[in-house]
């Protein structure tokens, strides 16, 4: 009499994905990976079972993996502790993986079935937290492995749609000019600040708040050019608005004031007399006159004409209640006059 034994063979599970490929939105919010995922195994034990997700081509830094709470799933903690109706069913590494780092889910209760598995697939999400996404399909990559080491691996692709932003600053290489200037002579140029880190702006001259003297000045390309001889005692400041457009429909608008400068006269003779050190200065101020009369005067002005102060020559002064800036040096006496920019640092 003979007696014959079975012994059983664990059979691997069987993963379905959706069909096709998926499209993620930047700036939507995540999406699922596969929110039709079927997974079936005869054994249904995954207790000590795992998933593993991760994007196994062309991930991003800024590609992000998760599960989201949804299929009757949901998560909580810092390490990620995963429940199924509100019960306890398994841990993850992380809340969220970037790049093409993997997120392992470890299933740690004896109820917990293919189909409880199944709904953490299809909870599984992908997002972008980037403002300038490459459009290059990622593949995602699901490995299920029940509790006796079975396992099953699928692919999916995910699409990535980038989406414009609009620009969110304007900056301008100078926002001055001397008088007595030419007409188209260059005063600065204009960057901008966007997000999608475009290239081809626009820029134009447009009405607003502060387009009060947008008639004073051209625009060329990027380049800001006066379109009149500017002069300081008439007018010493001009307003413009400066609108950029990234040329994909996002635009920014901005005020800019651009001064004009006193243009400074300086009288050779004089100029041979005098030493003006240090310049720039940071605290101290010397102003040495080789042949000193008394009748030198010596002001300290603003780029306005303001006077700040007076003092005399050959002795050192202090300028550290002042702000840094540029400031105008006028030094004169019966038969020379000499003006020289001092900057305080």
């Amino acid at each position: 009499l003979s007696i014959a034994s079975t012994v059983s063979v664990n059979v691997a599970p069987t993963l379905t994905l959706d069909m096709g490929v998926a499209t993620h939105t930047e700036g939507a919010g995540t999406t699922y990976i596969s929110p039709n995922a079927n997974l079936t195994d005869s054994d249904d034990n995954w207790d000590g079972g795992t998933l593993t997700v991760r994007i196994s081509e062309n991930a991003e830094s800024t590609d992000r993996l998760n599960v989201a709470n949804t299929f009757h799933i949901s998560s909580s903690g810092t390490s990620m502790t995963i429940f199924s109706s509100g019960s306890e069913i398994a841990t993850a590494n992380a809340t969220s993986v970037t790049s093409n780092n993997t997120m392992t889910i470890t299933f740690n209760k004896p109820f917990v079935s293919s189909s409880i598995v199944k709904n953490v697939i299809r909870a599984l999400a992908f997002e972008t937290t980037s403002d300038s996404p490459s459009s290059t399909p990622r593949t995602i990559e699901i490995v299920a492995t029940d509790n006796a080491g079975a396992s099953v691996m699928q692919t999916r692709t995910m699409n990535v749609t980038a989406t414009n932003d609009v620009p969110t600053d304007i900056s301008l290489s100078n926002a001055s000019i001397e008088e007595n200037n030419a007409e188209e002579d260059i005063i600065g140029t204009f960057s901008t600040t966007d997000p999608d880190e475009d290239t081809n702006f626009i820029y134009a001259l447009v009405a607003g708040s502060g387009d009060t003297d947008n008639d004073s000045f051209y625009l060329v390309g990027n380049e800001l050019q006066s379109a009149e001889v500017f002069d300081f005692d008439s007018k010493s400041s001009y307003s413009i608005r400066v609108q950029t457009d990234d040329d994909n429909g996002g635009t920014f608008e901005k005020m800019f004031t651009i001064t004009i400068d006193k243009t400074l006269a300086i009288d050779e003779n004089l100029l041979k007399e005098l030493k003006i050190y240090p310049n720039p200065t940071t605290d101290k101020l010397m102003v040495r006159i080789e042949k000193n009369e008394s009748d030198t005067q010596i002001k300290l002005l603003t780029v306005g004409g303001i006077e700040l102060m007076t003092f005399d020559a050959n002795e050192e002064v202090s300028l550290s209640h002042l702000p840094t800036g540029l400031y105008i040096l006028s030094v004169s006496d019966d038969q020379n006059t000499g003006t020289y920019k001092i900057i305080k640092k």
